[in-house]
């Protein structure tokens, strides 16, 4: 089977873990014996944190350097990528038409790559542009698009900015499938935008990182360990997390893995309250999984999470997760024996679902195991490739 992913969340040599999980998913099918390429837009335009809290004019300088100094076409981790560069307008005022802007720039270069490539059927990842070039796609070609909804984009984004109108009779007219990545995202969604043809197919995890290998007695010190990993974005809500530590009544230590615009307003809270935290930057997952052995609690204060892969790779190694009762969290979480819920944005909710949490007796391995027995990558594919069998 002969696959397409179009996604812009895609890992590059400058930039290893952006979308790192559509990475995962390609190789999936790659070991299930597809044939995949991707087709990655890359932008020109800096990120976030090198806008605010003011322009940092070196780190702009760089990105757009570093995005022109990327090849047209290479292999990352034996995954043949093309990227299309291209130009990105100001989404408060455009939103509506990145993907006209997409297809200007780059449209007839990702036409002749699927073109030739010949796949049985598209997979796109991303609201906007990816899902909603389904367009231009249908113009060209008969295969089928199925199109993941994952993220903030259709929650968030979509109230944020105008013209999702338009955008959702695309999605509606010219994508064959939508995929959600959890039931209670779907709900979410469901609620307010109904999709005619559409399916649940829950996310994996790198098992071949992720599993348990705990040593017991990590904690002699007394002190409790509790790690968060995330974008440092207000949609992941350390800023909640950073205010219920103020509550607490016992030693703990806290690790936030993470980069994020922001990063300066997190780390001067910090130091302001002299809270026991150590803010440290984005990670690979290699050492990820070593601060995770060395927990107590995973925290997951989001204010939406379409699913939380985080979760999963945190179970993964034994250990609990305190959560905010939102979105795809609820799909995989199951309170007292892997996790425990807080109300979303409730700070004094999340002091005492962490003092909870302290004085339960988690049986780490049995949440490992757990985590292994109801989600991995290959699944997910085996399920995708189902859709172009039906």
């Amino acid at each position: 089977m002969k696959i397409v992913v179009l996604t812009n969340l895609f890992p590059n040599k400058n930039d290893p873990m952006n979308g790192i999980f559509n990475r995962e998913r390609v190789t999936a099918l790659q070991r299930l014996g597809c044939e995949v390429i991707v087709i990655a837009p890359i932008s020109y335009a800096p990120k976030l944190r090198y806008l605010f809290p003011y322009p940092k004019i070196k780190s702009i300088i760089k990105h757009i350097v570093e995005v022109y100094s990327l090849p047209k076409r290479d292999t990352y981790k034996d995954i043949d990528v093309l990227r299309v560069k291209r130009f990105a307008l100001p989404n408060k005022l455009f939103w509506q038409y990145d993907y006209k802007v997409l297809k200007f720039f780059n449209g007839r270069r990702i036409n002749k790559i699927i073109g030739e490539f010949k796949p049985d059927f598209i997979l796109t990842t991303g609201l906007n542009p990816e899902s909603t070039y389904a367009v231009e796609l249908k113009k060209k070609f008969s295969q089928p698009i199925y199109s993941i909804f994952e993220g903030s984009d259709i929650l968030v984004v979509a109230d944020k900015y105008s013209g999702f109108n338009k955008i959702y009779h695309i999605l509606q007219r010219f994508v064959d499938k939508v995929i959600y990545v959890s039931d209670n995202f779907k709900q979410s969604v469901e609620e307010k935008y109904h999709f005619q043809s559409n399916v649940v197919i829950k996310n994996g995890y790198n098992a071949d990182v992720f599993k348990y290998s705990r040593v017991s007695g990590n904690n002699k010190n007394e002190v409790t360990n509790l790690l968060n990993v995330g974008r440092l974005l207000p949609l992941k809500g350390q800023d909640i997390l950073l205010k219920s530590l103020l509550q607490l009544s016992f030693k703990y230590e806290l690790k936030v893995i993470g980069d994020g615009y922001m990063h300066e307003e997190y780390a001067t809270f910090v130091q302001k309250n002299s809270l026991n935290v150590n803010i440290l930057p984005q990670l690979p997952q290699s050492s990820i999984k070593q601060h995770m052995d060395t927990a107590d609690l995973f925290i997951m204060p989001s204010r939406t999470e379409s699913f939380g892969i985080a979760a999963l790779e945190a179970m993964a190694c034994g250990l609990p997760v305190i959560a905010a009762n939102v979105g795809g969290l609820k799909d995989h979480i199951i309170e007292g024996f892997n996790g425990v819920f807080f109300e979303s944005e409730s700070v004094d909710g999340l002091a005492k679902a962490i003092e909870k949490a302290t004085t339960i007796s988690w049986n780490h391995e049995e949440i490992a195991h757990w985590v292994k027995r109801n989600y991995s990558w290959e699944t997910w594919a085996q399920k995708v490739m189902a859709l172009n069998s039906n």
